[in-house]
């Protein structure tokens, strides 16, 4: 078994990480909920997205994320402060 991809395999694995990295920028973020979303088009808040700066996707410092940590905040976290 090869330790690493062939060439042709990791242009490819780049080429669509890219891909699904814009489509998430560009698809992901809701404007109407000020925030990442549960699915494209989709106005509802999910604590998942949190990952997002979790994986180093988006920097926890980024105007996006801090708005999606916002939203969160405010829709999803109860009186105890739990999502």
């Amino acid at each position: 078994m090869p330790t690493t991809l062939p060439p042709m395999t990791t242009a490819r694995w780049v080429q669509t990480r890219a891909q699904l990295a814009e489509s998430i920028h560009v698809n992901g973020w809701n404007a109407r909920a000020n925030a990442y979303t549960q699915a494209y088009g989709c106005e509802d808040l999910d604590s998942s997205a949190l990952m997002l700066s979790i994986v180093w996707f988006v920097p926890a410092d980024d105007p996006g994320m801090l708005a999606t940590i916002g939203a969160l905040n405010e829709g999803l976290t109860d009186s105890r402060g739990l999502l």
